[in-house]
């Protein structure tokens, strides 16, 4: 409304009775999902047991997307510089909004990380550029950054293989929030985490009602 104000579309007085229409209360399902750790860990073997490049570099993906909760358009946009193999620190540059943030990978996904740098650094001298490449069916790594949509395909792809309930590269970022928030990390801390302005988007993201009712119904039918 305060668009077609601005367009002389509608009157003031219009748009003053507009705004006076009160909002219609409801609540909405939400939407995504959270990955168990069982799915996580069949994800992973998905990767491991494919031994070509793309396994490798795939299955550092999905480690650091699951570590740090990462947008899949920080994913693609993180370069060799932006990330520091002793600390673990990872700087990103593009997060949503062009805002700038750190976040820290745990032991465990930088090993997975120097994996796929141990291919890509051997197949690929010079690359000064993205820490993640498309990989062509001969098996070259090309010097590029992947698109969005690669990263989608690459995690769709990795959960058919799993043979898990079909997944985004979103759900990672959920399962992110929502394990964090199983720890008892105060809901501020994860909002700062995951790169949120806005707590209430953090809360959206929180799925633990749902995996506990699952839990439940689980038990009753034991």
């Amino acid at each position: 409304m305060k668009a077609c104000f601005n367009l002389g579309l509608i009157s003031a007085d219009q748009l003053m009775r507009l705004n006076d229409i009160k909002r219609v209360r409801g609540k909405r399902l939400p939407s995504g999902r959270s990955l168990t750790k069982h799915e996580i860990k069949k994800l992973y073997r998905a990767c491991i047991q494919d031994k070509s490049a793309a396994g490798k570099r795939d299955y550092a993906i999905i480690a650091i997307m699951l570590a740090t909760g990462i947008r899949r358009s920080e994913v693609i946009a993180i370069n060799i510089d932006d990330y520091n193999t002793r600390t673990g620190l990872l700087n990103i540059q593009s997060g949503k909004g062009n805002k700038q943030r750190t976040a820290y990978i745990n032991t465990e996904s930088r090993k997975i990380v120097k994996q796929w740098l141990n291919i890509s650094n051997q197949k690929q001298e010079g690359r000064e550029i993205a820490l993640f490449n498309p990989i062509t069916k001969t098996g070259s790594i090309q010097n590029r950054q992947l698109s969005s949509h690669a990263v989608y395909e690459i995690i769709r792809h990795r959960a058919e293989q799993a043979q898990i309930q079909p997944c985004r590269p979103h759900d990672l970022r959920r399962t992110f929030v929502t394990s964090l928030l199983e720890a008892r990390i105060d809901i501020n801390t994860t909002r700062q985490l995951v790169g949120h302005t806005d707590i209430q988007t953090t809360a959206r993201y929180d799925l633990r009602d749902e995996k506990s009712q699952k839990k439940a119904m689980q038990q009753l039918h034991r």
